[in-house]
């Protein structure tokens, strides 16, 4: 454990020097203020400059493409949860609450074959982007392959009935 301490300019308390934010700049290699008030601080001051904020990390991303991937990496693996409910909202407009009640309300089934899976698909309306309901993959694939047509759905079932007699 290192010994060597040094005081916060915020909370004034005494902590060793490993709990003080890393800085270049600084004689010590360490910051002014300790990990816990530098927490504060950097909320704060970004909360009040949200777009300086979001600038500054466009910035950031765009000139360390590799490190902002890795980064996002990371946080994915230890908040899949999170990413997957950005994800619904960006792509479909619903929350992780609404896909879950619309699990819940179709069983945790696909709405087309009543398979159970452990994903169910999110199946919208490509024109209104209006959710219609889970699916699984094979339902989904089936739909956006046929173009969300009803009458090739008709066509196709007519077929294979025909189909079916002849045999």
């Amino acid at each position: 454990m290192d010994s060597i301490t040094k005081k916060c300019s915020k909370c004034e308390k005494e902590k060793p020097l490993v709990q003080f934010v890393r800085d270049a700049r600084r004689a010590s290699g360490r910051g002014a203020h300790c990990i816990s008030c530098n927490r504060i601080l950097s909320a704060s001051w970004h909360s009040k400059n949200r777009e300086a904020s979001r600038e500054k990390s466009r910035e950031w991303r765009l000139a360390n493409p590799e490190k902002a991937r890795e980064k996002s990496r990371r946080y994915a693996a230890r908040h899949p949860e999170a990413v997957h409910s950005a994800w619904l909202k960006t792509k479909y407009g619903i929350t992780l609450d609404d896909y879950n009640a619309l699990s819940e309300k179709q069983d945790g089934v696909c709405a087309i074959c009543g398979e159970r899976e452990s994903t169910l698909h999110v199946d919208h309306n490509h024109i209104t982007g209006v959710v219609r309901g889970l699916l699984c993959g094979n339902c989904n694939r089936a739909l956006g392959m046929m173009k969300d047509n009803p009458m090739v759905f008709t066509s196709a079932a007519r077929y294979l009935e025909t189909k079916e007699r002849k045999t």
